[in-house]
């Protein structure tokens, strides 16, 4: 991230460090609930998606 754009967090009130180190903290303990199924690393987005029902082909299952 740009030094500018950190400036603007951190007068806002935002820690980025110690939001990335939470991030860090918080991976561990999901990738402990990790089964078969997940198709990826823990990233910048996560969701639950219900398919049942779902009739377009969706890549990976």
């Amino acid at each position: 991230m740009k030094s500018r754009d950190n400036r603007a967090y951190a007068l806002a009130g935002v820690d980025i460090k110690a939001a990335d180190r939470a991030k860090e903290l918080i991976k561990r303990h999901a990738r402990s609930t990790s089964r078969p199924e997940v198709l990826t690393d823990i990233g910048s987005f996560g969701g639950m998606f219900e398919l049942t029902g779902y009739d377009q082909n969706v890549p990976g299952i």
